[in-house]
């Protein structure tokens, strides 16, 4: 069993900073700036799950060919 721990992500810092994981996961918050991507076609994780919640702002997201609009409260 995992233990519980709490992260304050409420202010993450720019870019991209890891708050903790597993081998199988990893919880990280990001910044982009308007029309960044998070990676290209070889950002592929085949051997974990990767979440996507959305706090602020709007953008969209493309996973295995379809694209999902994004805004605060999605969760891809």
């Amino acid at each position: 069993m995992f233990p519980m721990r709490h992260f304050d992500a409420s202010e993450p810092s720019k870019g991209f900073r890891v708050l903790g994981g597993s081998g199988r996961s990893q919880a990280a918050t990001m910044i982009l700036d308007p029309g960044r991507p998070t990676g290209g076609p070889g950002n592929r994780h085949p051997d974990s799950d990767q979440w996507l919640y959305v706090i602020s702002g709007r953008g969209r997201a493309v996973v295995e060919g379809e694209t999902a609009p994004l805004e605060p409260g999605s969760l891809v």
